[in-house]
C-alpha cells in the first residue's frame, strides 16, 4: 500500500488525523494479502463512521472491530 496521507483524493478528515485509520489499513494488508485503493480507505472511512468503529475525526473508538471486519481476530 503506497498511499500518503497528504493526498488530495482522501477525504480531508482523514488527511488531516487518518494517520492511524492508514496505519490500520496497512497492517490490514500486510496480514491479509489486500492492496487497499483510495477509493476504499474513503469508504471505509463512512462505513467504519456508520458502524460506530472511528468517529468523523478519525479517532479510532475500536480497532479491534476494524481488524475483525477483515476477519483479523484480535
Amino acid at each position: 500500500m503506497n498511499i500518503n496521507q497528504n493526498d488530495p483524493k482522501l477525504k480531508k478528515e482523514i488527511q488531516k488525523f487518518g494517520c492511524y485509520l492508514l496505519c490500520l489499513h496497512y497492517y490490514i494488508s500486510k496480514i491479509k494479502t489486500l492492496e487497499f485503493t483510495i477509493f476504499d480507505i474513503n469508504d471505509n472511512y463512512h462505513k467504519f463512521i456508520n458502524l460506530g468503529y472511528i468517529k468523523s475525526n478519525c479517532f479510532i473508538l475500536n480497532p479491534c472491530k476494524i481488524f475483525n471486519h477483515y476477519g483479523i481476530k484480535s
